[in-house]
């Protein structure tokens, strides 16, 4: 066993400095040379400090003049009051529209498409003018089904409510 272990070791020998004898030998590679060469830094160069500048001076308040007191005079027979004003009462919003009869709701509607709807409620058919326009109908107060049909569009259709003595509005557009 010893002369296998003898007989490995020379075979690993002669292995190993086969390798070494067919490695390339290194080249040396020349170090550079550094020449020193002198630079000058420039000093810093000099920043003045800002000037002083003195604060405003203090300038005081001028104190103020008192108003002249008044005193009332009581009115004289010789006096004559200017008539005030009398304020006007805004429209209401509705006041716009047509008052509504006895019993009845009011349906307010408006056509934003540019072509003109086939409005039906009620059992009536109302033409609705394009780009803005708009009809008012008088309605009896509860559920009424509706149906719209605009050319090019299509058609829709539902309920509405309508409540006695109230105006509502339904606006149709493309928006």
């Amino acid at each position: 066993m010893r002369s296998h272990r003898h007989v490995l070791f020379a075979l690993a020998l002669i292995v190993l400095s086969t390798l070494i004898s067919c490695a390339p030998s290194p080249t040396p590679t020349p170090v550079p040379t550094v020449t020193p060469s002198l630079t000058a830094t420039p000093p810093p160069t000099y920043t003045p400090l800002p000037t002083y500048t003195p604060l405003p001076t203090y300038t005081p308040v001028p104190t103020a003049t008192p108003l002249p007191t008044f005193t009332r005079v009581p009115p004289t027979a010789t006096t004559t009051s200017t008539p005030r004003p009398t304020a006007t009462p805004l429209p209401s919003p509705t006041s716009q529209f047509p008052p509504i009869p006895e019993g009845m709701g009011g349906l307010i509607v408006i056509n934003w498409y540019g072509r003109e709807i086939n409005y039906e409620i009620g059992g009536k058919l109302y033409k609705i003018p394009p780009s803005g326009g708009r009809v008012i109908i008088h309605l009896a107060p509860g559920k009424q089904n509706y149906s719209a049909d605009i050319a090019g569009y299509g058609r829709a259709g539902g309920t509405l409510e309508i409540v006695a003595g109230r105006y509502i509005t339904q606006q149709w557009a493309d928006r």
